[in-house]
């Protein structure tokens, strides 16, 4: 993974707050570009998590490049960004598919309608 909590961090409301918004803010502009693509040019389903998996690592390699530019670390090599881009495309395709799946689902309130 790109980043992991040293054992000397201790766990605070600002650092879940400060992994909150960094999470929305590699999972969001993939998927929302997806779905903008796939409905202008009306793409299948699998079309569209193919495209957004393509955009998440196009994304990630990006962020991943621009953070090994600005903190060198001889122990992080191209196979570990390479690793780390696939890692976070496959979870933002994941966390996709559910996002669709849950966006999909209507809730049945049939007791309103037999009113």
């Amino acid at each position: 993974m790109i980043w992991s909590r040293p054992p000397y961090l201790r766990p605070t409301l600002v650092l879940t707050l400060a992994v909150y918004v960094f999470a929305h803010f590699i999972f969001w502009p993939p998927a929302l570009s997806a779905e903008f693509v796939g409905r202008k040019r009306q793409l299948s389903m699998a079309k569209v998590v193919a495209l957004n998996f393509v955009l998440s690592a196009s994304f990630a390699a990006i962020c991943i490049a621009v953070t090994a530019i600005l903190k060198p670390d001889p122990a992080y090599s191209w196979r570990s960004g390479v690793r780390d881009t696939l890692d976070l495309a496959i979870a933002n395709t994941l966390g996709f598919i559910l996002y669709r799946f849950i966006s999909a689902r209507k809730p049945r309130i049939d007791i309103l309608r037999r009113a």
